[in-house]
């Protein structure tokens, strides 16, 4: 009897095993074995401005907050609208220009 309840002891230990080895895999998997963090962050330019967002972001979007037109890359974004640049796959993008006037309130997302 003793040696029925060690083998049961072994198959348990074993199913352990390949659970938390299962596990461990999911896990891995989910956090992308080691790839860097997301960052996001958040900035409010108000007033005029002539800048960029800087290159490396996977991800960048405006948000127009303010009464008069912003001007994002040369194109033209009205009071309310938004727009979202994303890399996608692992990829960054390259600077973005952007441009307020005096009474325009822009909203910049970026994710690192």
């Amino acid at each position: 009897m003793g040696q029925g309840r060690n083998a049961n002891r072994e198959g348990a230990r074993s199913n352990e095993l390949y659970v938390l080895q299962a596990l461990n895999r999911i896990e891995n998997a989910i956090a992308g074995s080691g790839t860097a963090v997301k960052v996001p962050l958040l900035e409010r330019i108000s007033g005029a401005a002539t800048s960029s967002v800087a290159s490396g972001k996977s991800s960048v979007s405006f948000f127009n907050a303010g009464p008069t037109d912003a001007t994002i890359t040369g194109a033209v974004l009205k009071p309310g609208e938004s727009i979202t640049f994303d890399a996608g796959n692992g990829a960054v993008l390259s600077s973005i220009l952007y441009e307020t006037i005096a009474t325009g309130d822009l909203v910049i997302t970026t994710i690192t």
